[in-house]
């Protein structure tokens, strides 16, 4: 049952990361690097990154700041504090990063075939415990 659902998700995640990247070939991001961002989250938040997306990625983009009025345009250069959306983009995007970089590493790893070890470090072994844990009773 535990595998369908994992089975379930994989497939709904390479969805939305589908589903993203396709309207972003049509809507790109202002920052390029949002083009890639966008669809390595959806990797790992699935259906949340694709509301987010909806939600918050493509209203920045490239073309977006053309169809602002005037009035708004001067509002959204104000310095304020940082709203959920900008930390949620900016966690999003540092967490794209990771991902990035974990699956570039172990794909660098099976490619290569690093052995980390050819044996447990030295003098390494169970420890011996002369008595057992005392239990909650006594």
């Amino acid at each position: 049952m535990l595998a369908i659902l994992a089975w379930a998700s994989l497939i709904a995640a390479f969805a939305c990361a589908l589903i993203i990247a396709a309207d972003e070939a049509r809507h790109p991001q202002k920052m390029w690097i949002m083009n890639l961002v966008w669809p390595i989250t959806a990797l790992y938040f699935s259906v949340f990154a694709l509301w987010g997306y909806f939600r918050i990625g493509r209203p920045m983009g490239r073309g977006t700041m053309n169809k602002m009025s005037p009035m708004n345009m001067k509002r959204a250069a104000e310095p304020l504090d940082p709203t959920w959306q900008q930390t949620a983009v900016a966690t999003s995007h540092c967490g794209a990063g990771c991902t990035l970089g974990d699956i570039i590493a172990e794909e660098i790893k099976i490619a290569v075939g690093t052995h980390i070890a050819t044996r447990p470090p030295h003098k390494t072994g169970r420890a011996a415990f002369p008595h057992p844990a005392p239990t909650s009773g006594v």
